[in-house]
């Protein structure tokens, strides 16, 4: 099977340990906040639950675009049955942890306790609306969509020999099995008092669905599922792309070091996430210019040095780019599949770059960092990848901000940076919303200024 077919394997595994973690947590600030004696949160308690919410949030809507991404991809004609059914089993243990989540809050943290209302509150920083908790909880009480997840489970049950069968050959695949089958029970939805007044009221809606293919039918199961999930409007089915003119004119002004800052209208990733430009990649350059300063000949890329080298043609532009499948080499592509772009250029001599670029790939091949926490260098979000490739090179610094209790870094932090001539340069920017055309210099820093203060 292609990689492309199985890639959110890895991002629901490392999720899933994030969720746990996430649990514990919670629960130990239940019992030691005494938040629910005191009537209210102390300072401290609150900037502790600001940062489980956010890292909540965001873990869902990674999972969440990972059940998207599975159902795009099992409506697709030219893949087989076993791949789709692969993208089945990834989907369905990402939506599994999605309510096992879901049903965790619902059970620990009651209608009127102190805990539940900091999770409702608000934050316009990180595009949190009022009620967002509630939301979310009462989505899981709609009865068609409770059908579907209902359905969902049916077709697990009919497959599960098949799917058992993919598992052997795939341990990734045999450990998310593993987990489906340990928190199926928390979605035993026939076990819901309401479902069997409900049922017959959707029973005329579905039929047509029950007599499709298995293939048919486990399409409309991921769509549903994954809408499930999602109060906000999203529109999956639509493919950003950087225009050819746009980015053949971006491409001839770009710099191996430079840093790619974008934005990619109507998807999860943007929400949770501080400011319109949201991403930050950095730009690597063809494989010919990193030979040059010597990539290939450091044993401690040897690795990294060798994914460089079979990553499509050597003539192909590359970056290093943290997603939530982990620190990763890509093609341009990644970057240039978003609605706007802003390139931004450190203030270095070249030397200090070279040696820049090769402290950055040191990080390839890491987990993502759903946490956002800058202490530890294990696991990484994108702005971290630019801080821990350029920190304290060539007397370059950063100062990290306060967000959520944790020291971090935003891709807007980077573009204040720039607008102020601080560390960066402005290069080049594209922004539709503001104009059809590429712009430089001081048009870019006025564009900037217009999208940041939004």
């Amino acid at each position: 099977m292609e990689i492309k077919k199985s890639k959110g394997i890895g991002t629901v595994l490392h999720l899933i340990e994030h969720m746990e973690e996430l649990k514990k947590r919670a629960l130990r600030y239940k019992v030691s906040f005494k938040a629910e004696e005191r009537g209210y949160l102390k300072p401290k308690e609150d900037e502790k639950m600001e940062h489980l919410t956010i890292s909540y949030w965001q873990s869902r809507a990674a999972l969440l675009d990972v059940a998207l991404n599975a159902n795009e991809e099992i409506g697709k004609k030219n893949i087989s049955k076993d791949e789709k059914l692969t993208l089945f089993i990834i989907g369905y243990a990402a939506t599994i942890v999605l309510v096992d989540m879901a049903r965790f809050f619902g059970e620990n943290f009651e209608g009127g306790s102190v805990l539940r209302k900091r999770l409702n509150e608000p934050n316009k920083k990180f595009g949190m609306p009022t009620g967002i908790y509630d939301a979310i909880q009462k989505s899981f009480n709609d009865p068609k969509r409770i059908w579907h997840i209902y359905y969902a489970n049916q077709t697990y049950e009919k497959e599960l020999k098949k799917l058992e069968e993919i598992g052997k050959n795939d341990k990734r695949l045999k450990k998310l099995l593993k987990i489906i089958a340990k928190l199926k029970k928390r979605i035993e939805l026939t076990k819901w008092n309401f479902i069997k007044e409900r049922f017959q009221e959707f029973r005329n809606q579905t039929i047509d669905l029950l007599k499709r293919p298995i293939v048919k039918q486990m399409y409309g199961t991921q769509e549903s599922v994954s809408r499930l999930i999602s109060f906000v409007r999203l529109r999956p089915w639509r493919q950003p792309k950087i225009p050819k003119k746009i980015a053949e004119e971006l491409m001839i002004l770009m710099q191996p070091g430079d840093v790619i800052i974008t934005r990619k209208e109507h998807v999860m990733t943007n929400y949770f996430l501080p400011g319109y430009w949201p991403h930050a990649t950095l730009y690597l350059g063809r494989l010919s210019e990193l030979e040059k300063i010597g990539i290939g000949k450091s044993i401690r890329l040897k690795k990294v040095w060798e994914k460089l080298k079979n990553l499509l043609a050597p003539n192909s532009l590359r970056v290093l780019e943290a997603l939530k499948d982990g620190v990763k080499v890509r093609s341009i592509e990644s970057p240039f599949n978003n609605d706007a772009i802003a390139i931004i250029r450190p203030k270095l001599d070249w030397e200090y770059v070279k040696k820049a670029i090769a402290r950055g790939l040191i990080h390839a091949g890491k987990s993502y960092d759903f946490d956002f926490d800058f202490r530890q260098s294990s696991r990484l979000v994108c702005t971290e990848v630019i801080y821990r490739t350029y920190e304290g090179i060539g007397g370059m610094h950063f100062k990290l901000g306060e967000r959520a209790g944790r020291l971090n870094l935003s891709a807007e932090d980077m573009l204040n940076m720039t607008l102020k001539e601080d560390q960066f340069q402005p290069i080049v920017i594209y922004c539709p919303i503001k104009s059809k055309k590429i712009h430089t210099g001081g048009k870019m820093k006025e564009i900037l200024k217009e999208t940041i203060e939004t």
